[in-house]
């Protein structure tokens, strides 16, 4: 039998609210089956277990941060500077909002980090071609010189991980948060640009 996708949804709206409120190691199916209305048998038939519920939060939250890098790209109005500087930063704010601002979710982020890699590198792919191609299209106008894209886009990714990275932003407010992702991405831009 195929599974509803509009439920998966359900499911993974209510999960996402009872990790910020509860954290999601204290966090149970059965806690989750009642929060969306059906038996924990029923929870069983869309998901094997807590974990790849928390896996698939995480990865849609992973997925709209590469939704807003990609929709910058396709932003004619921008330059690749000015690009790179709205994604780095509104990932972070995001993060921020999403995790930091509901501590709860730190065991989550913990957890997926350690045991998921099948999720988690995907993603930093993703981020990493992002950036390659907003690098890409500021050394195609000549706002960038830029020798090995690919080399350059981890270096980015690594510089920025210090800033987006929900473990590392805790302990900030939103406006320190955005304020140190444009002061890494300020002096990266500075040493990308053409000379």
């Amino acid at each position: 039998m195929e599974m509803n996708p509009e439920t998966r949804g359900t499911i993974l709206d209510a999960a996402e609210a009872r990790f910020r409120r509860y954290g999601f190691a204290k966090t149970t199916m059965a806690e989750l089956a009642g929060d969306c209305g059906m038996s924990a048998g029923n929870l069983y038939r869309y998901f094997n277990n807590k974990e790849e519920i928390g896996a698939q939060v995480a990865a849609r939250c992973m997925k709209d941060h590469e939704e807003i890098g990609r929709g910058l790209l396709g932003r004619s109005d921008l330059g690749a500077g000015e690009k790179l500087e709205a994604f780095i930063v509104a990932v972070a704010l995001d993060t921020f909002e999403r995790v930091i601002k509901d501590n709860e979710l730190n065991d989550l982020v913990l957890h997926i980090t350690e045991k998921r890699h099948d999720i988690v590198e995907p993603h930093m792919r993703a981020f990493v071609d992002i950036i390659a191609r907003m690098l890409a299209e500021g050394d195609a106008s000549g706002e960038f010189e830029i020798d090995d894209l690919a080399a350059t886009a981890q270096a980015v990714l690594l510089a920025c991980k210090g800033v987006v990275h929900p473990l590392l932003l805790s302990g900030c407010s939103a406006e320190e948060a955005g304020a140190n992702c444009s002061a890494v991405i300020g002096l990266l831009i500075r040493g990308l640009r053409r000379r």
